[in-house]
């Protein structure tokens, strides 16, 4: 069955009494675009929510009125009477002009906009001139007409009126009007732009067919129900495939947000901890610097020379050193750092550093240079205070480690690690070594690896850990070099 798309009458179509079987070819196909058509607009409105229900809605409609459309012909087909013809010769003018409007409402969907003036003018008109085939007679009348067609097919077309005409020239209009929608549509890089136009384009190209072979001027089958198939199944695929794609980037979306979230979290926990440090190290720091004091005038007098008593004011000291070591790093963790920008050489920062680290005790050090590294751009003392605690963190997970520090320029990047063959961080801790305040240590405080990251981040460079091949930890500062893209 095809109906008027540009310039001919809308025909219907039944088997004569010659055709063999209860239903025609024809009648096959049609049946076959009313059950395709129904599952894809149901499963169509089954998956319709959030942003995309509109569009889901528009395109169910679409599906009902091409199965609207399909199962008037089979009715056709299946009829001997002209009067069952004609009366649903006029359902098929109304799935026609419906469809019409539901793919301009599609459109506009997908465009996520209101449906345009021009638009609603021609969906109404579409809609109006479709319901007059609700009356019978109104829109096509007998006597019936045979046509024969390629393929060994047969029509019997009922004889349409001038509102036929109308009508048909209204819906094939509106789908013209729908290529245009979808090519505008994809011009702005809309993905199911390009099929609703190619959907269009089929409607109207298969309804100037069927006009043309009406008027007997091919022997051509009617293709309207075709036109139907074929827009309905690839126009859901990518509507389909739109939605999933939506679908993901809303999930992408959805983890940044929760990333944000976390991380905004994060920073209002690492500030209250901030404030909670400066005011707990402040409040230390003045009776560490008595407990030095003390211990300065002590180690003076004549009473404190035995042994036993310098063993225990040695105790002391340790304690008291550790203890302002605790206090730096809670001030470290608690002021904001201040980047002084500037080109240095690496070689005397990271040897400053393992001076530093040796005068605390950390034993060994090596330090394997690499020759022509480019300079490192950023604050020489935080980085060299970043690696004094790199170097005395190996040094305290384990006691007289071997203990390596080396150098390297690759991607854009000046690479500083800092090596030992030490006991290792086991698999559950990894993940939580630059938090602040997460230690296994009895005498830990924490902060150290946490500061390391500090002071990388500043730089936009990262901090990171990795095993060490046959036992040992490996951290590296990545820092990108200065005029890097």
């Amino acid at each position: 069955m095809g109906f008027d798309g540009i310039c001919g009458p809308l025909a219907t179509k039944r088997p004569l009494s010659d055709i063999a079987g209860p239903m025609a070819p024809q009648g096959v196909v049609s049946f076959v675009v009313t059950m395709v058509a129904l599952v894809v607009g149901g499963l169509s409105v089954v998956a319709a929510h959030g942003a995309a229900a509109r569009s889901a809605r528009a395109f169910a409609a679409c599906s009902l009125f091409a199965a609207v459309f399909a199962a008037s012909n089979v009715a056709i087909v299946a009829s001997e009477s002209e009067r069952v013809v004609v009366f649903f010769a006029g359902l098929v003018y109304l799935g026609a002009g419906l469809y019409g409007a539901a793919a301009l409402e599609l459109a506009a969907a997908l465009a996520g906009r209101a449906m345009p003036t021009a638009d609603r003018v021609l969906a109404a008109g579409s809609c109006a001139l479709g319901a007059c085939g609700l009356v019978p007679g109104l829109v096509t009348e007998g006597p019936l007409r045979r046509r024969a067609a390629w393929l060994g097919l047969t029509y019997c077309d009922a004889t349409p009126t001038w509102l036929a005409d109308l009508a048909g020239a209204f819906a094939g209009l509106a789908m013209l009007w729908v290529v245009v929608r979808g090519l505008q549509l994809a011009r702005q890089g809309h993905g199911t732009g390009r099929t609703l136009a190619f959907g269009g384009l089929a409607m109207a190209l298969a309804a100037v067919s069927d006009t043309l072979a009406f008027a007997n001027l091919t022997r051509l089958p009617y293709l309207v129900d075709f036109a139907f198939l074929v827009t309905v199944c690839v126009t859901g695929a990518a509507l389909a495939r739109a939605n999933v794609e939506q679908a993901a980037a809303l999930e992408l979306a959805s983890q940044a947000l929760s990333a944000a979230q976390d991380q905004l979290v994060r920073q209002k926990q690492l500030a209250a901890l901030g404030e909670m440090s400066a005011i707990i190290a402040h409040e230390v720091r003045s009776p560490v610097a008595v407990i030095y004091n003390v211990l300065s005038l002590l180690r003076r007098h004549e009473g404190t020379k035995s042994p036993e008593v310098a063993e225990l004011m040695t105790t002391l000291g340790d304690e008291a050193l550790r203890l302002k070591r605790l206090v730096d790093d809670l001030l470290d963790f608690a002021r904001p750092l201040a980047v002084r920008f500037d080109e240095h050489a690496v070689e005397p920062i990271v040897k400053g550093a393992i001076a530093a680290a040796r005068a605390e005790g950390a034993g060994e050090v090596e330090f394997a240079p690499s020759g022509d590294l480019p300079p490192f751009y950023g604050d020489d003392e935080l980085l060299r205070r970043a690696l004094v605690n790199l170097v005395r963190n190996a040094h305290e997970t384990t006691p007289g480690v071997r203990i390596q520090v080396s150098c390297a320029s690759a991607d854009d990047r000046l690479r500083i690690s800092v090596v030992d063959s030490g006991a290792g961080v086991p698999d559950q801790n990894r993940e939580h070594i630059f938090k602040p305040f997460y230690t296994t240590r009895p005498c830990g405080s924490g902060l150290g690896l946490s500061l390391v990251k500090k002071v990388a981040e500043a730089h936009d460079g990262t901090a990171s850990f990795e095993p060490t091949p046959g036992g040992g930890a490996t951290f590296t500062l990545a820092f990108p070099l200065r005029g890097a893209a």
